[in-house]
């Protein structure tokens, strides 16, 4: 991630950032935003083409869409007071596990089922199955095409 001179990331990471700030004001009512990051992580999933963190909190069940280029998380609805209200680490895998994945949904025939239950445990080899059989439903018997239309919208979540 890069920084400017005052601390602040720059690029989609600021962007990301300054809504998270926002929202923190506006929900947490002035409160000021953290600065640190707690040692406990959350692990990220794909959910129709977007990368996804829910909220560690037991009762908060809250979720947002996160970006690759800052890999931390803070709920501004209940404000994680399990850490203190810090910033939790998300745990992205890899960076070939993560360019592996995301070709491998881009196969896929829409964006509603461009999904990767990391957080739920699927792993890269759990998901090239589900591929295959997404194709087994759109080839019949002679590997002709159904005539399903294959739709590519969402993608640019995954630039």
């Amino acid at each position: 991630m890069t920084y400017d001179r005052a601390g602040e990331p720059l690029g989609e990471a600021r962007n990301y950032y300054l809504w998270i700030s926002q929202r923190w004001r506006k929900r947490q009512k002035g409160k000021p935003i953290p600065s640190e990051t707690t040692d406990v992580s959350v692990v990220p999933y794909i959910n129709r083409g977007r990368w996804i963190v829910e909220c560690p909190e037991p009762d908060c069940y809250s979720a947002i869409v996160v970006t690759k280029a800052e890999p931390r998380f803070l709920c501004t609805r209940c404000a994680l007071p399990s850490t203190g209200g810090k910033w939790v680490p998300i745990a992205f895998p890899e960076a070939a596990e993560i360019e592996e994945g995301e070709r491998t949904l881009l196969q896929r025939p829409s964006v509603g089922r461009m999904d990767w239950d990391r957080h739920k445990g699927e792993t890269l080899v759990d998901l090239q199955a589900d591929n295959a059989r997404f194709m087994e439903e759109l080839l019949d018997d002679k590997g002709n095409g159904t005539g399903r239309f294959v739709m590519r919208e969402g993608l640019e979540a995954f630039r």
